[in-house]
């Protein structure tokens, strides 16, 4: 079953741009991962913001555990305030078609 995933990443003060360089740029690789339909970095004046999309499960949780995502924590720990705020959701199925899904 497909994952849907929204990641919310809180930067110091004057870092958004620098946090989400460091996501732009793992995101080349995160493409590459099995099971992975969709990651998308985005901000706004307060943070960076994933939108993610796995196969299923099993390759969301590959992906959480990787050294991909370890590289990530470990070159932004000292630029953000606090960890990432992840929500996990799967499609409803009433909505899971056309313009109604991820």
């Amino acid at each position: 079953m497909t994952i849907v995933v929204t990641a919310t990443i809180r930067p110091k003060p004057g870092l958004a741009e620098q946090v989400a360089a460091i996501y732009a740029e793992a995101a080349v690789d995160v493409h590459k991962e099995e099971g992975c339909e969709l990651y998308a970095v985005h901000t706004n004046r307060d943070g960076v913001y994933l939108v993610e999309k796995w196969t299923n499960g099993a390759a969301l949780r590959t992906h959480a555990e990787g050294e991909g995502v370890r590289v990530i924590r470990a070159r932004t720990a000292d630029l953000v305030e606090g960890p990432t705020q992840a929500v996990i959701m799967k499609p409803y199925p009433e909505s899971a078609d056309g313009k109604g899904a991820v």
